[in-house]
């Protein structure tokens, strides 16, 4: 896949690493760790579909776009699930926390991009 991609590369660097961290989830937090993992894939699926469709209507990019935006907020709730668990310390969470909005930055620079392409 493109890693020239910069929403790409940060989305999956970002998934590795709470793979690994993801071993320290309890059993009764099972349902977070799966629901992360489903929306880790999500997004690096709705990714890999805007960069195949770069020929479709800005459209239907837009929703891909869009529908990543919303995986990465439930990303964002699930992490404070686990940190209100205490199951992610506080540093861990503001690290995570950072990595996310940079990842949500990235996603609207490239709606907004779209959108100027748009218009032209």
């Amino acid at each position: 896949m493109n890693d020239n991609f910069l929403l790409y590369k940060h989305v999956k660097e970002f998934s590795f690493e709470m793979m690994k961290y993801s071993n320290n989830i309890p059993k009764s937090l099972m349902y977070i760790k799966k629901n992360m993992q489903n929306s880790f894939d999500s997004s690096i699926r709705l990714i890999k579909y805007y960069i195949v469709n770069s020929n479709e209507t800005n459209r239907v990019k837009l929703k891909y776009l869009k529908d990543l935006v919303v995986e990465v907020s439930m990303l964002d709730y699930y992490l404070e699930c686990l940190y209100h668990a205490r199951v992610l310390g506080k540093n861990k969470f503001q690290v995570y926390s950072s990595e996310i909005e940079n990842i949500r930055k990235l996603a609207f620079g490239v709606i907004n991009s779209e959108k100027k392409s748009a218009q032209v």
